[in-house]
Parts: structure tokens; sequence; C-alpha cells
């Protein structure tokens, strides 16, 4: 406030004499101001010329009036008037005056018009011209009085100490809020003050005057019962510091109950009384603390009282420098919406990372963080995001034991409230990684061990992949298994990991360094098939075998055995699509006969090997009544198997000149003409006979309306694609985040990982639309027959250069790419993508990678067993 020396405005206006005759007696002035007039606290340090300097120079400039100062022995006043305006123009004077009296720590004071003080009793007019135009200005000259004196009396920097964000205040006045500021320390923040409606049990110490007004009123340091009278002078206070405050909650209004002191609220303010009645007996620390918790909870997601809390925090973090009050505000400005700041105030310098130190090296972090998040209210979402940001700082194992109670807290309560089992693997697979770097390997393979026996079929994420992933790295093929299934092998000796790692291989064998541990097992077999992966995928790896005679003699294959070794894993009992095989025999056999006309039936003395290969592969497969023809022209490329009566089979000549571009040697001629029969003999042939259905295959997610229009399907297996979206959005997760454990300790990655962790949690997998479902069905559909196929037609070539070459050649896709995948290697082809950044061949990934865990199964195996005599 600005000091002005008034001294000689006061010498230089002085009243008549002969004026003051007329005027009200200063007792009666005395007396109007004592029992009428409003009364406020004045604070230590209180000026009298100062207030009256700066209260001129307020009227003048701020509301254009004039003014002027008296003053006779302890009665003061400003007597002004409103510059020009209406009231001049008509001749009217409009004058009033503010007078006031100071009385040891009080000051006195009111405003009235200037014809009052001739006489107080007389009986003036209610239609006031100075009150019809509002020109008292009584409420401007009230605020201003309340806002210096305020002002004066907070010499605390704090704005926090009388804050009306905070919802356990009601009902406070300018008076009030003077009169805490001037007597409660300057520090104190006022935390509490409530009304109370009646005193139901006295023990002698409360003034028994109905008239006053009753509040509780808790600050930092203080706790009182305090009286105050209907000019809000307080009148009485008792110490409410010994003994806890009980609250019982009832309708209406809540009992209120001191040692021998029982007290009412009032019916607006019973369930403030009932949430912040422990606070009275906490250190002033502590109440802030609390009184940011009850304030953040408050009425959930209110702004006001949620910046409050956050506010409360950042000045208690700023008295004692504790992480935890600096972890506690970073969730709640995150939390509350604020992310940016957080990212800046608590990334750029590494402070989180700091910050989640000095907390995980604390011996007591998992009993403050296991209360706060109680307290707080903390719901299971954000418990994950805050366990994630310590799991992913933890530098050290007495880190991570620090940290284990909290997870294992976190786990408990997420376990209760998400019964999704997905979820709860993954969940638990970060905490088996948590035991392990704790020491607790017997506790992790434990955990691990049960959840590889109740993983989902995952073998629908092998069918329908996203379109971007890379089936060639590390999200290949059921990502969830695969990680549990690498977890499991680290916790082995180097011998015993090796049956997992075979696992692993099979699981994902497009992939590198899956391949490479196949290579280095010391069981022939297993390492001669990962040489043959690794050869085959590189360059050159395609170049033709040289011809060979096959001379093979082959067993019929029992069915059951052909059902449960060589049918997809999906179309299985059990698997994402186990009644696709009753669908297939009620679809209606479509009539071709008519492409036999176009055709040349097959000659076995034009064509022995080919007769050869057929007579082997459909006396294994006990298929009879089959018709072979030969096509030439526009359909010389290409084989294709016919269900009808009899079944019949057309192969493209083409593929028979040795002098083609498109011809098949014997091997490669073998795996083609087996996928076809496999097609007969497992019914696929009423669909996959539609040219227009086959194309479709080939062109992957592309997929031709009229294909869609004619796929019967539809709604057949909506429940086995309920979990896609889920595993592949998992899939991209662990993929992302290293490899499923690894961040750069950095705290913008710490923080980017801890919302990727919320995000997986937080997402709601929508089923797909109609034309999306359709669309799914049709692919997993297409593949479930193409992949069935390809099982079955690969044992009787035994050979995976053949059988590629074989895929390539009857491809109208595919046959002219065959010479550049020869020089570059197949690896190459598949990483090629598109503008959007999705892979362009992934169907033809998806295939051998299907194709190349057959060859390493021991499915596989016993097929040739039971094949070969």
């Amino acid at each position: 406030m600005q000091k002005i020396n008034i001294k000689s405005q006061m010498d230089d206006k002085q009243t008549n004499s002969n004026d003051d005759k007329k005027n009200l007696s200063k007792i009666d002035l005395m007396h109007h101001l004592l029992n009428k007039g409003t009364v406020c606290c004045l604070p230590q340090g209180f000026n009298n010329d100062n207030f009256i300097a700066n209260m001129l120079d307020w009227m003048h400039k701020i509301l254009s009036i004039e003014a002027l100062y008296k003053k006779e022995d302890n009665i003061q006043s400003i007597e002004y008037k409103k510059k020009g305006g209406l009231t001049g123009s008509l001749g009217f004077t409009g004058s009033f005056r503010f007078f006031f009296m100071v009385d040891k720590s009080k000051v006195y004071f009111d405003i009235k018009p200037i014809k009052w003080f001739e006489s107080a009793d007389s009986k003036t007019s209610i239609f006031n011209l100075g009150n019809l135009l509002n020109e008292s200005f009584s409420d401007e000259i009230n605020s201003f009085l309340y806002r210096y004196l305020l002002e004066l009396a907070n010499t605390s920097s704090s704005k926090l100490r009388i804050d009306n964000r905070n919802h356990f205040i009601e009902g406070i006045t300018p008076q009030k809020k003077i009169w805490f500021s001037t007597f409660f320390q300057p520090e104190d923040i006022l935390m509490c003050f409530l009304e109370i409606s009646a005193i139901k049990r006295n023990n002698s110490q409360l003034d028994e005057n109905k008239e006053l007004k009753w509040n509780i009123v808790i600050s930092s340091n203080e706790v009182k019962l305090v009286a105050f009278n209907e000019k809000e002078e307080e009148i009485q206070n008792i110490d409410l510091k010994e003994s806890p405050i009980k609250v019982k909650n009832e309708i209406g209004r809540n009992p209120i109950e001191y040692k021998d002191i029982r007290l009412l609220s009032t019916r607006s303010n019973a369930d403030l009384f009932y949430k912040i009645q422990h606070i009275n007996v906490l250190k002033p620390e502590e109440k802030i603390r609390e009184l940011a918790r009850l304030n953040w909870l408050y009425e959930k997601k209110n702004e006001q009282s949620n910046q409050y809390a956050i506010d409360l925090i950042k000045h208690l973090f700023a008295l004692l420098k504790n992480p935890f009050d600096e972890f506690a505000l970073i969730y709640m400005e995150y939390s509350g919406g604020d992310r940016e700041k957080v990212f800046s105030a608590y990334t750029e310098d590494e402070k989180l990372l700091n910050l989640l130190n000095q907390i995980l090296n604390y011996a007591g972090t998992n009993e403050f963080l296991t209360s706060w998040v109680k307290k707080w209210e903390i719901s299971y979402i954000d418990q994950i995001a805050v366990n994630s940001l310590f799991l992913k700082a933890m530098a050290d194992t007495v880190q991570a034991n620090n940290i284990l109670p909290f997870h294992r807290f976190v786990r408990e309560d997420y376990h209760k409230k998400n019964n999704d089992l997905i979820n709860q693997i993954v969940f638990d697979i970060e905490f088996s990684r948590h035991l392990i770097k704790c020491g607790f390997g017997k506790e992790a393979k434990k955990v691990l061990s049960k959840r590889l026996d109740q993983l989902p079929d995952e073998t629908v994420s092998d069918l329908l992949p996203a379109k971007d992933v890379d089936l060639t790295g590390a999200a290949a093929g059921q990502i969830i298994k695969v990680t549990i299934l690498e977890i499991l092998a680290s916790l082995e000796t180097e011998k015993n990991a090796i049956v997992y790692k075979c696992q692993i291989a099979q699981l994902q064998p497009l992939v590198n360094e899956r391949v490479d541990v196949l290579i280095q097992v010391s069981e022939p077999k297993i390492a001669t098939k990962g040489r043959e992966l690794k050869t085959i995928t590189g360059e050159n790896g395609l170049l033709a075998n040289k011809e060979q005679i096959i001379t093979n003699k082959y067993k019929v294959l029992d069915p059951k055995a052909i059902d449960k070794n060589l049918m997809h894993p999906a179309s299985r009992k059990g698997g994402s699509f186990s009644n696709f095989q009753k669908w297939l025999a009620s679809v209606k056999i479509p009539d071709y006969s008519m492409l036999k006309s176009y055709s040349e039936k097959l000659s076995p003395q034009k064509y022995p090997e080919l007769n050869e290969i057929i007579t082997d592969i459909k006396y294994a497969l006990n298929i009879e009544n089959l018709e072979v023809y030969i096509s030439h022209g526009e359909k010389s490329v290409g084989i294709n198997g016919f269900e009808s009566e009899p079944l019949f089979l057309i192969v493209g000549g083409d593929h028979l000149e040795s002098s083609s571009a498109y011809y098949l040697n014997p091997k490669e001629l073998r795996f083609a003409i087996g996928v076809e029969l496999a097609h007969l003999y497992f019914k696929h042939a009423r669909i996959t006979s539609s040219d227009i259905w086959k194309g479709a295959i080939e062109k992957g997610y592309f997929v031709l309306d009229t294909v869609l229009s004619i796929f019967p399907a539809v709604g057949l297996f909506s429940k086995s694609l309920q979990s896609i979206g889920q595993l592949n959005a998992i899939s991209s997760f662990l993929q992302k985040t290293e490899k499923i454990g690894k961040v750069t300790s950095k705290s913008r990655d710490l923080v980017k990982n801890s919302e990727q962790v919320v995000s997986l949690y937080k997402s709601k997998f929508s089923k797909e639309g109609k034309d999306g479902e359709k669309e799914l069905e049709f692919l997993a559909t297409s593949r479930i027959i193409q992949l069935t196929a390809d099982r079955c037609a690969f044992i009787f070539t035994k050979d995976l250069r053949s059988a590629i070459r074989a895929m390539m050649l009857v491809s109208k896709r595919y046959h002219t790419e065959l010479p550049v995948i020869e020089k570059y290697g197949l690896k190459e082809f598949l990483l090629k993508k598109d503008e959007n950044g999705n892979f362009r061949h992934q169907e033809l990934a998806i295939r051998l990678a299907s194709l190349f865990s057959f060859y390493l199964s021991e499915e596989y195996e016993t097929m040739l067993k039971n094949l070969e005599t």
C-alpha cells in the first residue's frame, strides 16, 4: 500500500464550528458505530494515516469521486460525492460520508447520506435519489476496506492461506477472513471453516447465548471452536487440539463430539465434517497433505478443488523437499490433464528419473506407495502406470526388492478388477521378470507355467496378423506364448532350455535368431533343418534343385491321423475355427463339369511322371473316382481340383513342358498336385474352385466385393475373431516395449512407456463392424484352406525349396518374381512395404511361416512315419 502524508490536508480542511452544532453529537455517532455499524479486526501494523491516504487516492482515481477527509477526536470520516453526472445536472448533491472509529484492535464503520448526520431520527423518504443512482459506492468501499486489511494481515507470501477453492471452507465473510489472518500465525493455512448448527451438550465452557454462531476452525497449526456474534466479532474460542474430533454419519445433521462437548453440523456441511474429522490431531505437514487429498477426491474431476490440491502439494514440497510429495504432484498434474507440463518439467533434465531413484532407494517405499494408492483412490489402471514407471527406472537388485511388494499389491488389485485372461497373462509376464530380478526364479517359473497352460488359442493371430507386423521380426507368431517360453528358457540350464528354444523357433520360423538356435542344437536332425531354413531364405536359396527320380511307396493314411496332424491347428477341435469342417460339409457343391470340355484327359503314356504322382497321393489319401485333365491355351497355367461326380483335376499344360517358364520339376509338381488333392480330400474344392475366390486369396487383404457377396460363412466364426484386435494390439505393444522389457533410461522414455502400458490396459477391443468381420472371416477361411493343404502336400515332397518354388510357379502373382527372389533372397522379398507402411507380401509370409513351422514339428515327423513303408 502506498504511504501518503495527509497532515497538511487535514489542517487545511477544518470544518466550521457553527455547522457542527447542527450535526449529531460525537456520542451519538459513537453509539451508532458501536451498536449498528460494521466491525472488523485490525491487523498488526495498521497505520491510520496510510489507510486514509490510500483510500482517498483510490476514490479519486478508481471511483472518480470528490472526497474530503475530516476528523474530530476519535470519529473520522470521508465525505464524498460523484463528480458531475446526472445528480449534478439535476441540482442534487448526492453526498455521502464514510465514517469510522478505531478502537484498540478493531475498526467500526458505516456509510450514510450527508443529511443523515443532521438528524439520525428524522423520517426521510425511502426514495432517495442518491441511493437510486447507486452513488453511495458502499459495496466498492467495503470491498476496498476488506481487501486493504486482508492484504495487510497476510504478510505470508502464500496465496493458499485462505482459499475459496477449498471445499472445507464455507460461509466465511471478509470480516472473518481478516479475523483469521489477524489472530492466527502468518504461516497458518486455513483448512476448515465450518458452521455448527446447535450445541447439544455443553460442558459449561461454552457461552450459552443463543444468538452466537459457532464455527469449527482448523488451520495447519490450530484447531478451535469459535463463537461469533451477529456483528462477526469473536466472543469465545475453545482449543480442540488435545483429542480427536468424532463425527457420526447420520441422516440430516451429523453429531460432532469432542471430549464431553456434543455439537451438530448443518445439513449442508454434514458430509464435510464427516470427511475431515480426523485431521485435527495430525501434524501440520500431515494436515496439508491430507487436505490436498480430500480436495483432490472431492466430487472427483472438480477442476478448482483439484488445482487447489495440486497447489497445496507444491507448497508442501517447497517447504520439505519430500520426494514422495513431488511424486504425488507428478501424478496429480499428469492425471489432471497437464501432461505437457509434466513432460517439460520432469523429463528434459532427467528430473523424473532422479526422483524415481530417490524413492526406489528408500526402504519404506512399499508402505508409502501402498498407503498412497489406497487413500487417494488411485484406479487400478493408474496403479499400473505408476508401477510401470518404477519398473523401468529400477537399476539394481536393491531397488527391485524395494518395489516388489508394491508390484505384488498392484497385481492382486488388478486381477480382482480385470478378469480378461489375456491381459492378466501379459501383466504376469512383467511380474515374473520382476521376480527373477529379485532372485525369485522358482516363483516366476511357477507363475509362468500356470499361465502357459491357461493361454487361449493364439492361432487366430497367426492367421490374421496386423498388416504392419513383420513376420521375420520379433513380433512374429504367437508373441505371448513366445515371450513366456523365452523367460522359462532363461530359468533353465542350457541343456534343458533347448526344448523351449525349439518350441519358439517353431512358432517364429522366419526369424533368423530363432533359426540360429536350431543350428547350434546337438540333435543332428534339428540342426540340419535349421541350416536348411537359413539357406532357403537367403540369397540364391531358391535356385532349383537338380531333378531327381522319386521312387516312393506310400501307405494309406489313417483319417484320424490326418485330422490330428495335417489340419491347421485353428480348424481342429478346440481351435479358433473348430467348426470349419462342419461348415464345409454344408456348402453346396458347384457344377464345373463344363470345364472338362476345354481340356484333354490325362494319358499315362504321355505324362507318366504326372500319372505316378497322382497315383501315389490319391492312394495315400484314399481318394477314389478321380479324373485328370490337361488344359492348354488360356488355361495352360494353374492346377485346380473340382469336387463333383466324379472328382476331377485340371493341370495346366505349361507346368509339364520343360521348356516353359512355368515348368514344375518332379518334386515341385508333387507339391502342387498334393495341394489340390488335399483340397479335394478336405472338401475345400467346393469353394476354392472359383477363379474369383482364388484371385481374391492372392490379393491378401484386398478382397473383391463379388467374393464377399457370395461368401456364406459370415457369423460362423465371430466368436473366434473377438480376440484378434486384442492379440494384435498386445503383439504391437510387446514389440515396442523392449521386446517386452528394455527401455532406455531416460525420463521421456519412462513416461512414454508408461503411457503405452496404460493404453494397452485401457483399450476397448470392440467387435469388428459387419463389413470388417466379413472380410476377416473370408481371410481366415482362405488361409485355413491353403495352410492345411500345404501341410498335407508337404509330406509327399519333403523338400522346402521345391514346395516354395511350386507356390510361385502356379501363382499368377508370384511366378514373375521368382528370378528376383532366387537372386536376392526370400527374406528381402518379404520385407517389401507399400506406401502405407504395410508389408506387400504378408500373405506369402503367413503361408511360409506355417509351412516352416510344420516342417519343424513332431506332427510332420509322425506323418512321415505313417506315410512311408
